[in-house]
């Protein structure tokens, strides 16, 4: 070989040093830093990320590096984007539940869902939309726990339940058809006070009081409709709670099957063991 070389050198745009090959791509390295900013609240709740051309001259890449980067922040359900506006820190409302009987009772005597006054006590917006009201038959996890037979009627109320326009919970709640036909329960309309109030009206068509409830939570992975009707990111897990309420002669009157953003709640519990 000429100049008495023997062995073969690779050309010289072939040899990468190790702190090149182990260096992250110019949107892992935009994605890893805007992740760590939200997440330890440097960066707030609907605060808006600075603009494509910015961050493009910031990170020394190109406009279509960074809305990649953005596309993955986004999936990951860290930031929002609308449209001319840009990209947004996504805003995260919180909504602690303190569930006792003393809460229950309070709310109930101002004539307010427990939803509904803990989200006001919190300075939050709560809303609750109906989406649904009828008659069907019982599925089996209702109708084991009102103590009735599977496929029995069973009066439905489905709402979706939202913090300030966030959508937070879904929740169906069942009650035994022979207890809420011919009664504003089972009538498509929004009922002051909540169900509750029908149900404990001392005038009312049921007069019953409420004793207790009884809740089975499981943590789980949201269905495609729930995570669409959330508008979950993935890989955010729900919280299923399912509430069976008894009255004053422990009989069922209830059962609540609520579905809830993992991300979006903290819930409490207060058990007076006397």
């Amino acid at each position: 070989m000429p100049g008495g070389s023997t062995g073969w050198q690779p050309p010289a745009c072939s040899i990468k040093s190790v702190s090149q090959v182990n260096r992250p791509f110019p949107y892992q390295r935009i994605v890893d830093a805007f992740r760590a900013e939200i997440l330890t609240g440097r960066r707030a709740p609907g605060e808006r990320l600075p603009s494509e051309h910015e961050l493009a001259q910031e990170y020394g890449t190109s406009r279509p590096t960074v809305r990649r980067a953005i596309a993955l922040l986004k999936a990951e359900g860290l930031v929002v984007t609308e449209q001319g506006r840009g990209a947004f820190v996504r805003p995260r409302p919180h909504v602690r539940l303190l569930l006792s009987g003393v809460n229950y009772r309070r709310h109930r005597t101002a004539g307010l869902t427990g939803f509904n006054a803990q989200a006001l006590e919190q300075g939050q917006n709560p809303e609750q939309r109906l989406t649904e009201v009828a008659t069907v038959g019982a599925p089996g996890h209702v109708a084991i726990r009102l103590d009735l037979d599977e496929g029995a009627p069973v009066v439905v109320r489905r709402r979706l339940f939202l913090i300030d326009g966030q959508p937070v919970a879904l929740c169906d709640s069942h009650y035994p058809a022979a207890l809420a036909e011919g009664t504003a329960i089972a009538e498509h309309r929004r009922i002051k006070g909540g169900v509750h109030a029908v149900i404990e009206d001392p005038l009312g068509p049921i007069r019953r009081r409420v004793a207790r409830s009884v809740d089975d939570l499981v943590a789980r992975m949201p269905t495609r409709e729930e995570a669409e009707a959330l508008k979950l990111a993935p890989g955010v897990p729900v919280i299923r709670l399912l509430r069976t309420v008894y009255g004053a002669e422990d009989c069922p009157l209830e059962v609540q099957d609520t579905v809830a953003a993992a991300d979006r709640h903290e819930l409490r519990y207060e058990v007076s063991m006397t």
